[in-house]
């Protein structure tokens, strides 16, 4: 059947800053990670948490971005990839395999003063809504003076798991200091039927980033999981993440 699913899931990341709400979102979210980080403090002793926590945001301020971490080469043979194109998209830097992959549409728009651009890559620039695999780019301008890279991903998360009927899970594999490396998936759902893919969410001085790989499938072979992970990784702001 067309994969209407890109578009779907398009609209449905979007729809977070439909006239207003991302502000009632921003201040919902900010809510919940106080509430967390009361709980981390209460249940490890109040002064020993609160100096634990100050080293550990120390430590992640220094941390390099995603792509820049050794932890790239985790024993499959990244050399394959290095055939692959670069494409600059919104102010980013993005890796694909060695696929003709085309622009096939974009939009933008400006709500709650935040310029929100979504554009959307195929092979061959296929139409997306019957594409069976997509690469998409977000960039939310602006949003990096109100919310956090993890504040971005997790509303995304959430709005994500309740839009679907069928099985739906979106979980966190890597994450450091506003760079977040996560994989999402749908099966049987009478909208989009099955879907797996990955997002990456980083903050630069250019906005928040979401970069999204998407395929009409319930999983891939181990060797994808790793190029896609390993591709996604590489993208980059041509002004740097901002750490």
């Amino acid at each position: 059947m067309p994969a209407k699913w890109t578009a779907v899931m398009v609209s449905v990341l979007v729809l977070i800053f439909s006239s207003g709400c991302s502000l009632a979102l921003k201040q919902q979210l900010n809510g919940e990670w106080d509430l967390k980080e009361d709980n981390k403090i209460e249940k490890n002793g109040q002064k020993r948490a609160t100096d634990i926590t100050d080293e550990k945001r120390d430590e992640d301020e220094k941390e390099d971005p995603l792509h820049d971490t050794d932890d790239d080469d985790d024993g499959f043979d990244t050399d394959s990839y290095l055939n692959g194109n670069e494409l600059m998209v919104s102010k980013l830097s993005v890796k694909t395999d060695e696929r003709d992959w085309t622009e096939a549409g974009s939009d933008s728009e400006t709500q709650d003063d935040y310029k929100i651009e979504v554009t959307t890559l195929t092979v061959d620039g296929e139409d997306a809504d019957y594409a069976d695999e997509v690469i998409v780019v977000q960039r939310f301008e602006g949003l990096e003076h109100d919310m956090t890279t993890k504040q971005l991903a997790q509303s995304m998360m959430d709005n994500f798991k309740k839009g679907y009927t069928g099985t739906s899970n979106w979980s966190i594999i890597e994450q450091k200091h506003n760079d977040i490396l996560t994989e999402l998936s749908v099966k049987d759902d009478p909208k989009v039927g099955s879907l797996f893919g990955y997002a990456r969410f980083m903050t630069t001085d250019n906005g928040i980033y979401g970069l999204f790989y998407l395929i009409n499938k319930e999983e891939l072979s181990t060797e994808e999981e790793e190029k896609w992970q390993y591709l996604l990784k590489q993208a980059n702001s041509e002004s740097g993440i901002t750490l």
